[in-house]
């Protein structure tokens, strides 16, 4: 088995637990839930690769962020979080003071 689809392999299981289904992950993809179903058992007829790079792409990086509940990468997190407070935008706002309180929050180093 290659590495690439050892990887997308064990991020689909780890979706599947997260999302709770074969079928939220599915929704996530936007591909069916037999598709997925056929990758996780070996038996896709298509092009597996790129249904391998389309669940790493997904899901191959970084973490769920504790404000919006969508995964981000580290990069876009520390760009929130260490950026100038948002006065203007209550909402940006909200998300920024979540950011300075968060375990994961990337202390800017210049």
């Amino acid at each position: 088995m290659s590495e690439k689809k050892a990887d997308a392999l064990a991020l689909l299981e780890v979706a599947v637990q997260e999302h709770g289904s074969l079928q939220a992950v599915a929704e996530v993809l936007d591909v069916s839930r037999t598709a997925l179903s056929l990758v996780r058992s070996d038996k896709y007829k298509g092009s597996p690769d790129l249904m391998h790079d389309r669940i790493i792409a997904k899901f191959g990086f970084g973490w769920h962020c504790t404000h919006t509940g969508e995964r981000i990468s580290p990069e876009s997190c520390k760009s929130i979080c260490t950026s100038e407070p948002p006065v203007q935008n209550p909402a940006a706002m909200r998300h920024y003071r979540t950011c300075q309180n968060c375990s994961r929050k990337i202390k800017d180093e210049s």
